[in-house]
């Protein structure tokens, strides 16, 4: 049997597998560890891979590609509907290549790295810390930039009100260069004392936009 389709249910550790071939019969099962997944695809036939739609799955996806697979993701409200009995991962990764089989099924386009990776504060990380790596955004890199600016992104989500990613990245570009006038150490200084700086901050402030 020649596998045609390939699913793919993504976890934190272990990868559940099911094939079909051109007709929807079962070729392969199969529950892969983390390290071992990225090897074991490269050495399969070219095929099409199907996932859930996520952050990790769009790092997958770049893998299966580079190894001459043709990916494609899903919505995961579009799989729900073909889970068969109890939802574990044998049965997920056959919903999601019953899904796929679908031929009015609309698919997600896969993210490259640039479009998950659109802040500058990123780059300058990047530069400071490991110019010669790439810069890895995957949900379990261990990403020294993208820890480095975990103070950063507390403050991005806090920005949620914000039209648009540019309108949020013009306001961080301005803001990180004040933002120790008004983050004052609370811890540090007497309530008193605390409030006094943080009036005068704010007259600053308003001196320096008037």
């Amino acid at each position: 049997m020649t596998l045609h389709m390939l699913g793919i249910d993504i976890a934190k550790n272990t990868f559940q597998l099911h094939g079909a071939d051109s007709a929807g019969k079962e070729v392969l099962k199969k529950r892969l560890p983390r390290h071992r997944l990225a090897a074991y695809i490269a050495n399969l036939s070219a095929c099409t891979i199907v996932m859930e739609s996520c952050g990790g799955a769009n790092y997958w996806a770049r893998v299966f590609q580079g190894s001459g697979h043709t990916v494609k993701l899903i919505s995961p409200q579009f799989v729900k509907p073909f889970v068969k009995t109890n939802k574990n991962d044998a049965n997920d990764a056959l919903a999601i290549v019953e899904a796929a089989s679908r031929p009015s099924m609309n698919f997600v386009p896969i993210k490259q790295v640039e479009q998950q990776d659109k802040l500058r504060s990123y780059g300058v990380a990047q530069r400071e810390l490991m110019p010669d790596v790439i810069h890895d955004t995957s949900q379990y890199a261990n990403n020294r930039a993208e820890q480095s600016h975990e103070a950063t992104r507390v403050r991005e989500r806090g920005m949620r009100r914000f039209k648009s990613t540019g309108q949020a990245r013009r306001f961080l570009g301005a803001h990180a260069a004040v933002s120790n006038l008004f983050n004052l150490g609370r811890h540090m200084v007497r309530a008193e004392r605390y409030r006094d700086l943080r009036v005068s901050a704010f007259n600053e402030w308003k001196t320096v936009v008037a």
